[in-house]
């Protein structure tokens, strides 16, 4: 009997492993194909079609996004910027919030836990945010407009002030009795112990304003200020019309059009893939910390 249960376990394990070694190879095929099309010559790709390895090995597609020509790496840069920096002031103001609200001694703790909740069932709508970060705030085509919609989230918030809920009360009472005051203490004790979740909630942040393109079409006309991915988009949409426009073909022959946007989709996945492993050891723990505490 427990060779049998044995013997089926074992054919369970490795049914799950063969299912999850199909969608590895369904997730894998797709970017390796990208990176092969990155490094192919132009002219093989429109006559060979697409292949798993490189056809003709090149890397003037990368050249050409790293030139002082192209809008690409300014693109680039612009994606790094806002991504680094609203990572780390979403991180910074959304601790700073959530850390008073998890304190029992708050006064009007509970309205304000309310005033916090309240965006998550009642939005202003798209007009008012448009109004208030152009008219009000004057962002209009500055890279900050991209950094400031999302400095503090509510869900981020509540999910925060769950876990600082949960660092013993007996460490802050110390650190008060040895004369530290909250900031200290935030930064010093409670930021320590937060680092599954405050990695957690960066990482979903860093993901989230690295593939964002819309934010970028609606406040941002410059073309030396779109961020990556709404570039992307832009020649996408437009590679097909340049190519067919005859006033244009002679300057598309010097731009690398299929290995252009697929060494753009390879950088533009890279640094998202690279910071994950390092990060997915708090996934676990600063989830389910911040959603299972009241």
């Amino acid at each position: 009997m427990l060779h049998t249960k044995r013997r089926g376990l074992s054919v369970g394990n490795l049914a799950v492993h063969l299912v999850f070694l199909c969608w590895c190879a369904v997730v894998l095929v797709p970017l390796a194909l990208i990176l092969s099309v990155s490094l192919s010559d132009e002219n093989l790709i429109f006559t060979n079609g697409y292949s798993l390895l490189p056809q003709g090995f090149t890397l003037s597609a990368y050249q050409y996004i790293f030139s002082g020509s192209s809008p690409l790496l300014s693109a680039y840069g612009v994606t790094v910027f806002v991504t680094v920096m609203t990572t780390f002031l979403h991180l910074l103001v959304t601790s700073m919030l959530a850390y008073p609200l998890s304190r029992p001694e708050l006064k009007y703790r509970r309205a304000l836990s309310f005033y916090v909740t309240f965006p998550l069932l009642f939005g202003g709508g798209l007009v008012p945010w448009y109004l208030v970060l152009t008219q009000l705030l004057h962002l209009k085509n500055s890279v900050w407009a991209l950094v400031v919609p999302y400095v503090v989230s509510s869900t981020y918030t509540l999910l925060m002030r769950n876990f600082f809920s949960t660092v013993p009360r007996s460490l802050i009472e110390a650190a008060r009795i040895d004369g530290a005051r909250e900031l200290r203490i935030l930064f010093t004790i409670v930021m320590p112990l937060a680092k599954p979740i405050l990695a957690t909630i960066g990482l979903f942040v860093a993901v989230f304003i690295w593939n964002d393109w819309y934010t970028c079409s609606l406040l941002i006309d410059d073309i030396h200020k779109f961020n990556l991915s709404f570039l992307l988009q832009t020649i996408m949409n437009n590679l097909q019309y340049i190519a067919g426009n005859p006033m244009m073909q002679g300057a598309v022959k010097y731009v690398p059009g299929e290995g252009a946007r697929m060494a753009m989709c390879v950088l533009a996945i890279g640094p998202i893939i690279l910071c994950y492993p390092f990060l997915q050891k708090y996934f676990q723990k600063g989830l389910t910390f911040g959603a299972v505490k009241e």
